[in-house]
């Protein structure tokens, strides 16, 4: 194995910070050193599953131009 570290999960201690580190986490990319490491949320089995189903009835009834799943609602995109 290499020296690279494997999974990592962070526990916080409230939504504010979840939600501070889910916005940040995008200016990881700026910076090479930590261009590969990524950031996601744990989710369970049974939102996963929910979301997927929601993507595939707005694949199915054409409105994915239109509307996307931002959490666990289908909601119109912003144009």
């Amino acid at each position: 194995r290499n020296d690279k570290p494997g999974l990592v999960i962070a526990t916080l201690q409230s939504n504010e910070d979840r939600r501070k580190v889910m916005k940040a986490k995008r200016k990881l990319s700026n910076k090479d050193e930590y261009r590969r490491i990524y950031v996601d949320e744990d989710l369970s089995p049974e939102i996963l599953t929910a979301r997927s189903n929601m993507r595939t009835m707005l694949k199915i009834t054409g409105s994915d131009n239109n509307y996307m799943v931002k959490g666990c609602k289908i909601v119109k995109k912003q144009l």
